[in-house]
Order: C-alpha cells, then sequence, then structure tokens
C-alpha cells in the first residue's frame, strides 16, 4: 500500500531533524516515493534540496567505487559495472539537481556520466548520446548558448549514424533542443528550417494533433515573425489556432492566448478590423471562462481598446474606458497604478473624477514614475506594466513580442 504524501513527508521532516544513519535508507526511500506520487516539478524546496543531497552522496559513492577499479599505474578503462552504475548515479544526481534549478551541479553530473559513458561504450552508444544531450541542455540552462549548440550539433551527428529502434524518436528529440538554442540566440533563419524538419519528423512519430507538434508550431511562427515574414507567420498561427480549437477547445487558455497572439500579428500587418474581431471573440470567451471581473478580461478589454484607437473609433475606444475603469476600481482598487493611468488616459472625465485624480498624490507624478514607485513599494503577482493608449507601431511590437513569449512559455 503506499504511504499518502502528507505522512511521508511528515516521517521525512523528523527524519532530517534527527540525521540518524540507521534511517537513511529509508529516508532515500521516502524521497524518492514522494517525487514519484507528485512528480519533482510540484516538491517543496526543502524536499528538493533533500533530494539532491541525497542524490549527490549517493553519486559521490558510486564515483569512488568506479575509481577503484581503475588502475592507478596502468589507467586501465573502468570495468563496466561499478563505472555503468556510477554514469546512473551521475545521471539521477544531475536530474534532481536541475529539478531544483541547481544548473550548475546539474551540468557537473551530466559531464561525469557522460566520460564514463564515453570509455564504457563508445562515443556512438545510445546512452552515451544521451548524457551528451543532456550536456547541451544543462548549458542552455546555464545561458551557455554557443556552447550548447555545439554539443547539440554533435548529438545530431552522432544520432544520424547510429540505427537503433528509438533512433526517429531521438533525432526529433535532438532537433527540436537544437532548433530552440537558435531561436534563443535570434538565429531566426537556421531555426526556421529547422524546425521545418522537426514537423516533418512530429507527424510520423507522434502523429497529428500532438501538444508537441503544436508547440513546435508556435516556436515556428516565433522564428517566422523574427525574419519579418509574418504572411508566413500568420498561416502558421491560423493552423495552430485550428488544432488548439480542435483538441483542447476553444475557451482554453492556449487557445484564446493563441488568438491573442494572432490579432497582434494582424495589427502589425495593419489588418486591424480583422484583429478587433478576434480580440472580441477572446473578451467573450475569457468572460464566460473566468467571469466578468478577472483581471485577465481587463487586459483583453484594454487590447482591444488600443485596437480601436488605431482604427480612429474614439468614441467606442472612450467607453470601453470607462468600462474598464469601473473594473479597475472594483477588482484593483482606486489607488492602484493601473486605476490611476486609465483616468489619466480619458478625455471626458466627470467633475467627481477629475477631483479624484487632482487629490491622489501619485498624480503628482508621471504616469510611469508613479507605476515604478507603486512596484517598488508594493509588488504585485501577475500584475502587467501599464502601456499608453495610443495604438502607435512600436507599442504594437512591443506587445506582440510579449505576447508571443506568453505563448512560447
Amino acid at each position: 500500500m503506499s504511504i499518502p504524501p502528507a505522512l511521508k513527508k511528515s516521517v521525512l521532516a523528523r527524519m532530517c531533524i534527527r540525521k540518524q544513519a540507521s534511517l537513511e535508507s529509508d529516508r532515500v526511500r521516502i524521497l524518492a516515493e514522494i517525487a514519484a506520487d507528485i512528480g519533482y516539478q510540484q516538491l517543496s524546496l526543502n524536499i528538493k534540496e533533500a533530494l539532491v543531497e541525497s542524490a549527490d552522496r549517493e553519486a559521490q559513492q558510486a564515483l569512488a567505487l568506479a575509481q577503484q577499479h581503475v588502475g592507478p599505474s596502468t589507467g586501465s578503462t573502468p570495468t563496466d559495472s561499478p563505472a555503468l552504475a556510477a554514469a546512473a548515479a551521475c545521471t539521477k544526481a544531475a536530474f534532481v539537481a536541475h529539478a531544483a534549478r541547481q544548473y550548475e551541479r546539474a551540468g557537473e553530473y551530466d559531464s561525469r556520466a557522460l566520460d564514463l559513458n564515453t570509455k564504457v561504450l563508445g562515443l556512438e552508444h545510445p546512452d552515451t548520446i544521451a548524457s551528451m544531450e543532456s550536456v547541451g541542455v544543462s548549458l542552455s540552462d546555464q545561458g551557455k548558448l554557443k556552447e550548447a549548440e555545439a554539443v547539440k550539433r554533435e548529438v545530431l551527428a552522432l544520432q544520424a549514424k547510429v540505427q537503433d529502434p528509438l533512433a526517429d524518436f531521438r533525432a526529433l528529440n535532438g532537433m527540436r533542443n537544437l532548433a530552440q538554442n537558435l531561436l534563443s540566440q535570434s538565429k531566426y533563419e537556421e531555426a526556421e528550417a529547422m524546425y521545418r524538419q522537426v514537423l516533418v519528423l512530429h507527424a510520423k512519430v507522434d502523429g497529428p494533433e500532438h501538444p508537441a507538434q503544436i508547440h513546435s508550431m508556435i516556436n515556428l511562427v516565433h522564428a517566422l515573425n523574427g525574419q519579418g515574414k509574418r504572411g508566413e507567420g500568420e498561416a502558421v498561427q491560423r493552423q495552430v489556432l485550428e488544432l488548439q480549437t480542435k483538441v483542447l477547445g476553444p475557451d482554453h487558455p492556449d487557445t484564446t492566448r493563441m488568438m491573442d497572439a494572432l490579432a497582434v500579428n494582424l495589427i502589425i500587418m495593419h489588418k486591424r478590423e480583422e484583429a478587433e474581431t478576434l480580440q472580441r471573440q477572446v473578451l467573450q470567451l475569457r468572460t464566460k471562462a473566468l467571469g466578468p471581473e478577472n483581471p485577465d478580461i481587463i487586459y483583453s478589454m484594454k487590447d482591444l481598446i488600443r485596437n480601436l484607437v488605431g482604427q480612429g473609433k474614439h468614441e467606442e475606444a472612450e467607453a470601453m474606458k470607462r468600462q474598464v475603469l469601473e473594473l479597475q476600481v472594483k477588482v484593483l482598487g482606486q489607488e492602484h497604478p493601473d486605476t490611476v493611468y486609465t483616468l489619466q488616459s480619458m478625455r471626458n472625465l466627470a467633475p467627481g473624477m477629475k477631483q479624484q485624480v487632482r487629490s491622489s498624490s501619485i498624480k503628482r507624478q508621471t504616469p510611469r514614475a508613479s507605476i515604478i514607485k507603486h512596484h517598488r513599494k508594493m509588488p504585485c503577482p501577475g500584475h502587467h506594466e501599464e502601456q499608453g493608449w495610443e495604438a502607435t507601431d512600436e507599442n504594437s511590437v512591443m506587445h506582440g513580442m510579449l505576447l508571443t513569449i506568453r505563448v512560447l512559455r
């Protein structure tokens, strides 16, 4: 019978405090069971650190045992069993360190595993290539993108030489990693070419409508837009939107985010009326899913207002600003910087509203300065920094970049 997670955590806490050597094996077992039950990413920081500590100890012991089997004078290759056990322990230690966001430590263990697997199994063995791939991921996580790119290219070259039942799957994973690396370095043309190859393999390995395929299509859009190929990007976005609507449903957050991103792309291409239709659909879907007083509704309304202003529909935009203001006062509060900014931006304020603005201490500052001060004093989780209502090309482009990043995440 599986131990309930709450009980495991209680037992683990007592063991961590007592730190008795006789309980170490039980402690490690309970840690592993907790991770298996709820997943590494859902663990608390304390449990992640305890897992890292246990895996680190296990890896060091395995490495010491492997070292004992290396001839000190001849430097002979380690015997298979201890060396491969050490490589497996290092791989595990790298995994839990990565889950705890200790990327440098993860990279060190990945490199040790790669070294051991290379010595015992050879460079072209699937396990060695998998270790090399992990090294590339660790380098990316540390921000060493150029080094990571070189490693990932070597992985792809080796995978092309090795034939095994999982060859297509391994190639797909390697190509996706390299494509993401190229995208992160703004090498959009190379990233586009790689993502097109990735999509061909997706169809072969995963079949149609797989979530990973949708994610790769979204990244392809980013690569196309980065080159200014917004027409091609629009076509791919529409394919993604069709897939998401079919697989996830029209009111799923990922679907509405893609509608948002497509609307931004249309605005940049001066297709504002079509973008307006999409933005109204997004507003309707989010209102239905989240309720009329959710902060996301406010941001959707403000996106629509900017588009209306860009089309010269000032009266309609002004009416919607009043709706936004009512929601902001109710949801965020009268003195929230977004509320104050909306008050200041409106053209025809009622006398009472004007007096509220004049009496506010924030009124004496510029809107942006007041927002910065407010953020320093009272951080607002999930708060989006306010932008002007004017729908200039620069604002549209920046807003599009923010939406693209939101979609990719």
